[in-house]
């Protein structure tokens, strides 16, 4: 009796929005040359043909997918990957699903892509709400309204309303209403008469199972009347047969019988085929009630005959989902080889890349390793050529300093007594006189006077030059002291 969560694609906001007809499309397809147009394209031509054609659905958006994933373009990509995921649902298919939306959150969460992740976590709430699995699914709703409110995003009604549905199919239904009643409060404020519509008509089927019986009615009854301002029958219908329920518990049968015929007729105008069977069984329990057997044994059979029709179609729907399920994974075989052939081409060109780098890289280091030893031969040979200009005047002043020594050496042995003289006064002599350096601070000294012979052997104080200034000086003074 609760409306069911919406489907995935009316949920979703759709990635793209074309107005040219289907068969127009395929007609145009083969001429397009720009591949953005393309993967546009041949999107929008898979998500109209999801129900009609499934198979040539999933052969469109696969096309795209590779396009997509050769172009390498961040947008192309998550967009084709949220569509296929979606296919993936509608087909059934929920593993394969799950990891598209997951690969979609994994590549917006590295974009920084947060309406994509929002995008990304309704799905999978909505998908695990639809499987019946209610902790996933809420689990799921938490996070993204967790981070609805951390991006400072306006709230959702119907998020709100997903939440209540998943609390009610726990049977928390305290938690439910708390979370009905705060969707109404959105809605109102967000002027959502869809929402509020369904809101309305779930918080009555909650306080109904509470007991609260007139309260649930208030609820339907305000979701009837949206429902009936805006011509939605299959809203209707849901809130009459919720009607009718709400007066049988109140044992108010025949008020029940009439909410339950306008259901009737409104679920038979749109073929609402599974409202019908659940309708048929409430108004054969109702006929029960007024003690109208005959009646009661006409909608038990319409129900028994519906319920199993609708399961020879689950059958049927199943074996044809298994049959799409194969051609699917033979697809999903041909993307995984083309995206390891993608792989492969990637690799070998950043190896390529790596070698011209490397390459070029070594040059470039060979080519300053040059320069290097370049500039350190030019500095050395600057230095070796200032150190020879250096050596060259130092050598040049030493020889200047030399000669000049050299001539000092020929005065000082001018002032030395000959050999010769010396022998002929002191006939058993000799002179040993080697100086330490050219000139000396050494010297000695021969006079003679009135028959005697004076000789002297001076050490003064010093070597080389100071020493033989010093020499000059007291050889001088000699004679002076001999006289006195």
């Amino acid at each position: 009796m609760k409306k069911i969560f919406l489907i995935l694609s009316f949920l979703l906001t759709s990635t793209f929005s074309f107005s040219n007809k289907v068969d127009s499309l395929e007609k145009v397809l083969p001429t397009l040359t720009d591949d953005s147009t393309k993967i546009y394209v041949l999107n929008y031509l898979s998500s109209e043909l999801r129900s009609k054609d499934p198979n040539l659905s999933l052969e469109y958006i696969l096309e795209g997918l590779k396009i997509a994933e050769t172009r390498g373009i961040y947008k192309e990509i998550v967009n084709i990957n949220y569509s296929l995921a979606i296919a993936y649902a509608q087909n059934g298919n929920y593993p394969k699903a799950s990891e598209k939306f997951f690969k979609v959150k994994e590549l917006a969460t590295e974009a920084k892509d947060t309406s994509f992740i929002l995008n990304v976590l309704s799905a999978l709430t909505v998908m695990h709400g639809i499987r019946e699995e209610p902790k996933q699914a809420m689990k799921y709703l938490i996070e993204k309204l967790r981070l609805d409110s951390i991006l400072g995003e306006k709230p959702y009604a119907r998020d709100y309303d997903m939440l209540g549905n998943l609390h009610e199919s726990s049977n928390n239904l305290q938690d439910a209403v708390v979370a009905y009643k705060k969707g109404i409060e959105i809605a109102n404020m967000n002027k959502d008469s869809n929402s509020l519509s369904s809101i309305y008509c779930n918080l009555g089927i909650t306080l109904s199972k509470k007991g609260e019986l007139d309260s649930a009615k208030k609820y339907s009854l305000l979701a009837l009347e949206i429902d009936i301002k805006h011509n939605r029958l299959d809203g209707m219908a849901t809130v009459y047969m919720e009607l009718g329920y709400i007066e049988h518990k109140k044992k108010n049968y025949q008020i029940a019988h009439s909410n339950y015929l306008k259901s009737l007729k409104l679920g038979e105008q749109i073929s609402a085929l599974e409202l019908l069977e659940e309708l048929y069984l409430l108004i054969s329990e109702n006929h029960v009630a007024l003690n109208e057997l005959d009646g009661a044994y006409k909608y038990y059979k319409k129900h028994i005959s519906l319920r199993d029709s609708l399961n020879n179609d689950a059958i049927k729907l199943k074996l044809n989902n298994i049959k799409s399920q194969h051609e699917i994974n033979l697809k999903d075989v041909e993307i995984a080889k083309h995206q390891a052939e993608i792989k492969a081409q990637t690799v070998a060109s950043q190896k390529k890349n790596q070698l011209i780098i490397a390459a070029f890289v070594g040059l470039l280091l060979v080519i300053i390793f040059a320069l290097l030893l370049f500039n350190r031969f030019r500095i050395i040979k600057q230095q070796k050529s200032t150190i020879e200009k250096q050596k060259n005047l130092v050598e040049e002043k030493n020889q200047e300093i030399t000669d000049s020594i050299q001539y000092a050496k020929r005065i000082q042995n001018a002032i030395l007594p000959p050999s010769k003289i010396v022998k002929e006064y002191l006939q058993e002599s000799f002179i040993y006189y080697k100086p330490k350096d050219i000139v000396a601070g050494d010297f000695y000294w021969l006079e003679q006077k009135e028959n005697k012979v004076l000789f002297a052997a001076a050490d003064c104080t010093g070597h080389g030059v100071p020493g033989a200034m010093a020499v000059s000086y007291t050889h001088l003074t000699l004679p002076t002291i001999y006289s006195v």
